[in-house]
C-alpha cells in the first residue's frame, strides 16, 4: 500500500483502508496508537530479543524474535540455534511511523512464511509482541527482563504457563 496516498485521510479512514487492504492478503496487520507504540519501542530497545511459545499440534514450538529499529524479525528457535543471525525468518513485522505525529497512529504489517506457519499462528505471535511489549503484567515483564538480563534464571516453561493463562477479551 502506498502510504503517500493516505496523507489526506483521517485516522479512521486510514485504519479502515489499512485493515481492509491486508485482510485480502497473506499478512497480519494492526493500527497501533502512537502512545502505545512509544512504550513498545522503548521496550524493544531495552529488551531487543525474546522467545515466544507457539502452540502446535503436538505441543509448542519456540520462536525467537529480535527487534531492530521499526522491525521485528522472527525465526524458529531450532533455526536460530543452528544458524544464529543467518537463520531464515518465518515472520517479519514492520512498523510504519509516518502517521505517528500527524494522525496519532503507527501502521504495522507482518509477512510470514506460509511453509512454516499459518495466518493464525502469525497473528498469535504478533499478539504476544503486543502483550509482552506494550502492556505486560508484572509476571510477563519479569520474564522479558530475566530472559535478557539474567538468562541463567529464565525458564521457558513459564512462557507456556503465561500463554495458557491468557484471557483474550
Amino acid at each position: 500500500m502506498k502510504l503517500d496516498l493516505l496523507h489526506d485521510k483521517t485516522k479512521e479512514e486510514i485504519t479502515e483502508l489499512w485493515t481492509k487492504h491486508y485482510s485480502e492478503k497473506d499478512a497480519v496487520c494492526a493500527v497501533i496508537p502512537t502512545e502505545t507504540y512509544k512504550i513498545m519501542q522503548g521496550r524493544f530497545k531495552e529488551f531487543n530479543t525474546f522467545l515466544f511459545p507457539l502452540p502446535r499440534k503436538n505441543g509448542y514450538e519456540f520462536i525467537m524474535v529480535q527487534f531492530q529499529g521499526n522491525e521485528a524479525h522472527f525465526t524458529t528457535l531450532i533455526n536460530y540455534q543452528a544458524h544464529k543471525e543467518n537463520a531464515p525468518e518465518c515472520l517479519n513485522l514492520v512498523h510504519y511511523t509516518e502517521f505517528s505525529e500527524s494522525k496519532g497512529i503507527v501502521l504495522m504489517v507482518g509477512e510470514f512464511d506460509k511453509e512454516v506457519m499459518t495466518m493464525l499462528e502469525a497473528k498469535c505471535l504478533a499478539d504476544q509482541v503486543e502483550i509482552y511489549y506494550s502492556r505486560p503484567s508484572p509476571s510477563k515483564a519479569e520474564l522479558v527482563r530475566r530472559f535478557n538480563k539474567e538468562p541463567a534464571l529464565f525458564n521457558h516453561n513459564h512462557l507456556i504457563q503465561e500463554l495458557n493463562n491468557l484471557s483474550i477479551s
